[in-house]
């Protein structure tokens, strides 16, 4: 009895755990709160924008640019350049845009499709 209760939860374990449960890209559309902004304003781009995390080529794209390596938490995905970074919280779907001596906050949601 103890051995089948292993092999059913190690199948589990792996069928729950496939790749195809890992979406290879998440698209989200994003609007800036400008209230909890750099000067109560969103000055980069777009109030509303898009953001999309590819995991194929580990990117993210937002506000028209393409940032390189995603960095991963279990709360977070990031990314950074020479001058922004990016961070997208996992739970609430806020998204910290951090430029130069700004920050703009968004709230972002799963786009329709």
């Amino acid at each position: 009895m103890r051995n089948s209760v292993i092999i059913l939860v190690a199948l589990l374990v792996a069928f729950s755990c496939s790749e195809a449960s890992i979406p290879s890209k998440i698209i989200l559309s994003c609007t800036c709160i400008e209230s909890e902004s750099s000067n109560n304003k969103c000055l980069y781009g777009d109030s509303d924008t898009e953001v999309e995390i590819d995991f194929e080529t580990n990117s993210m794209t937002f506000g028209g640019k393409n940032y390189k390596n995603i960095g991963t938490t279990p709360t977070s995905f990031s990314v950074r350049d020479n001058s922004d970074f990016v961070v997208l919280n996992r739970g609430n779907l806020k998204l910290t845009f951090d430029y130069q001596k700004s920050r703009e906050i968004y709230q972002c949601n799963e786009s329709e499709i």
